[in-house]
């Protein structure tokens, strides 16, 4: 005899002798049914019954509950509403029930952002079929559904999802599958994988961007290693490492590391070099000797290596590296000039005369950007800086023409050109103008006010399935003051932008009124903005409107409401 077959006769020899009347002799073999997966029969059974079994209110939560399992959700739905207004109860566990229907239904929609956004759903509906999902999303052929069912896998600890996480890593090709793969593993914590995550590290073709990953990645197996621990990687044949041992020198701040940096100061990779000045700076390991390495290195070919060099030099108060600093501040090629303006920006005091001097007279927007954002928090008491700094990144964010993101060099950043027009390019684009409009707040609130209204009115704020279980899951809540003075504004489409910006990165639930309002008037696309926002903030008062939702004609809109019951179910407030 076949498990499944005698699974079946245990389950239904068990339910009939637990069974003392006919309605629940029928409603516990239909649960047996269920438990096997067999929606069809279950059904099957349920539309068989009389009049004097179905009108129980038992009987109509299994019939509804069968039918959003068995696919036909928008049916179970209706049902599910009507039963609500004839008892004037509402079961919110059966609801989450229907909902889940839903995301078995768009896991497999042609629709991209359905199928995303139920891959979210099946995430936090923290149900064993939730899992099954997960793994049939890593095994998707479409890149944006494996890189987001891997980064939803690695908040679990599930066996399978572990099992299946260790053989890809192995066989992997795509690289943004991989730097998903890499984080899931530090997350999970998958230490056979540590030895692989070692040689992977060490590849020279790595960005910084991925080395940052992994770096973290392989943090997870770490507790506080001394400098003997680490110290092997600086020897290392692969550049990889030799960066690895300047990275984790400065993350756990050991100074014993000073000679081994300096003699890195002179290696034959640049990406080397970069990172050695680099954290020689920021463990401000100084003295004759890091000072001679210092300036040997500014006359160095690599224009970021003397940068770097530069900026040693000039935190030991050297003339020397000022005017390297200021020199590559003009140099021939644009991200030489970002990266080094990203660099004076993180020295602080030490470059205050250099950025009040280069924020104003620069002919490169981005570098007067990434100074004024330093002058921002160098501002003196006298006020001099403030002004400038006002004045600069209200300048910037006027003449903005085209995208912007922060990048990395080392252990620095800087924001510079985007040049991708994908939609997670064009959130973080937004949010990174929001922020510094957030800042010129602080400053000129009546000309941020001003400004980010004509932002809000231009722009229609959404995010990606990617980027909503991003922020769901690790997002930061954000206050944006000058957004919430918005709230009031007499323009409908500002207000409405408005609300969208305070729920997704703020969770405020002073939006909900207006998203709730602007609702049933909105297009299609703001439609699923709204819905987006609502599901950041989680309030258990959004539920009824949720449910409405999942009654709609529109599939998108269907699992857009499901996701919202699922995730506020469980988390909300």
């Amino acid at each position: 005899m076949s498990r499944r077959l005698y699974l079946f006769f245990f389950l239904i020899s068990f339910t009939v002798l637990h069974a003392t009347t006919p309605e629940e002799d029928v409603l516990a073999k239909s649960r047996a049914y269920l438990t096997l997966q067999d929606s069809k029969e279950a059904l099957k059974l349920l539309q068989e019954q009389d009049i004097q079994i179905s009108h129980s209110s038992s009987f109509w939560k299994q019939y509804i509950r069968t039918l959003a399992q068995a696919g036909r959700v928008q049916e179970a739905t209706m049902l599910l509403a009507k039963y609500q207004t004839n008892t004037q109860i509402f079961d919110w566990e059966l609801a989450e029930q229907v909902a889940w229907g839903q995301v078995k239904e768009s896991i497999h929609s042609p629709q991209l952002p359905c199928r995303l956004q139920a891959l979210l759903a099946a995430h936090f509906s923290r149900k064993i079929e939730g899992v099954r999902l997960l793994l049939e999303g890593i095994r998707s052929s479409n890149t944006l559904v494996r890189a987001l069912a891997i980064h939803l896998a690695a908040e679990l600890q599930d066996r399978c999802l572990v099992e299946e996480i260790t053989g890809l890593f192995q066989r992997e090709k795509n690289s943004k599958i991989r730097r998903e793969l890499v984080r899931a593993i530090g997350k999970m914590r998958i230490t056979p994988l540590q030895p692989l995550l070692e040689i992977y590290l060490g590849r020279e073709e790595l960005s910084d961007a991925d080395r940052n990953v992994a770096v973290e990645a392989y943090l997870s197996f770490l507790d506080q290693p001394s400098h003997g621990d680490i110290e092997r990687f600086s020897v290392s044949p692969r550049v990889g490492h030799r960066v690895l041992y300047c990275r984790l020198s400065v993350m756990f701040g050991m100074q014993e590391g000073n000679e081994v940096l300096r003699k890195l100061t002179e290696d034959p990779h640049p990406s080397v070099r970069i990172h050695a000045f680099q954290a020689l700076g920021i463990l401000h390991l100084g003295g004759r000797d890091t000072l001679l390495c210092a300036k040997r290195g500014v006359n160095d070919s690599h224009p970021l290596v003397a940068a770097s060099a530069a900026y040693v030099l000039s935190l030991e108060k050297d003339l020397a590296g000022q005017e390297k600093l200021a020199a590559l501040l003009h140099h021939s090629q644009p991200k030489v000039r970002w990266f080094v303006s990203g660099l004076v920006s993180a020295m602080g005091v030490q470059g205050e005369s250099l950025v009040l001097y280069e924020a104003e007279s620069s002919s490169d927007p981005y570098v007067r950007l990434n100074l004024s954002i330093a002058l921002f928090a160098l501002r003196s008491q006298t006020g001099i800086g403030e002004r400038k700094a006002s004045l600069l990144l209200r300048k910037a964010l006027t003449e903005k023409q085209s995208r912007w993101k922060e990048e990395t060099f080392g252990f620095f950043s800087g924001i510079v050109r985007e040049v991708d027009l994908d939609e997670e390019a064009e959130t973080k684009d937004l949010l990174l103008e929001l922020q510094l409009c957030g800042l010129l707040y602080q400053l000129d609130p009546t000309g941020a006010k001003d400004l980010l209204e004509k932002f809000l009115h231009k722009h229609a704020w959404g995010i990606s399935g990617g980027a909503t279980a991003v922020l769901l899951m690790e997002g930061e809540m954000a206050d944006f003051p000058v957004v919430e003075d918005l709230l009031q504004s007499r323009d409908p489409e500002v207000q409405l932008q408005a609300a969208i910006v305070l729920a997704i990165w703020g969770k405020h639930e002073s939006a909900l009124a207006h998203l709730q309002s602007a609702y049933k008037e909105a297009s299609f696309s703001h439609k699923i903005r709204i819905l987006e926002a609502m599901v950041q903030i989680g309030s258990f008062e959004t539920l009824p409107f949720f449910f409405e939702v999942l009654q709609s004609s529109s599939e998108t809109l269907r699992i857009l409401g499901a996701l919202g019951l699922i995730h506020t179910l469980q988390f909300g407030s």
